[in-house]
């Protein structure tokens, strides 16, 4: 099911070219061996309802884990959008889980967007 981590709304000042960053770090640990967490992840505008890892901005990235095995993500990710108008603009770093055994947790640390504009 797809999720949203982080959502972001700027303001545009006019039509132009928008290039958004995400920032961010996904822990991970598990006490089992054998599991496994596999998930794909996108930057998304109000048209895009899930992650696709070939999409702009999209990635997929996976880990089975031995016995108290932990690992960290980065999921830094850049797309840029053509923008018709001037006006608040909202985007989403969302997230699908391909797979997420039970017994894995992770955290998400230090999600933040960025925003370069050019008119």
């Amino acid at each position: 099911m797809p999720f949203s981590l982080r959502s972001f709304t700027f303001n545009a000042p006019s039509k132009g070219k928008a290039e958004v960053t995400f920032h961010g770090s996904l822990y991970c640990a598990n006490a089992d061996n054998g599991k496994t967490v596999d998930f794909t992840t996108q930057i998304t505008t109000a048209n895009e309802s899930a992650a696709r890892a070939a999409g702009p901005g999209g990635m997929r990235q996976a880990e089975t884990f031995t016995n108290n095995q932990s690992t960290t993500f980065n999921l830094a990710s850049t797309r840029v959008l053509t923008l018709t108008k001037a006006g608040n603009v909202t985007v989403d770093f969302r997230a699908k889980s391909n797979r997420f055994d039970a017994g894995i947790t992770c955290f998400l640390y230090n999600a933040a967007f960025s925003v370069n504009f050019v008119p």
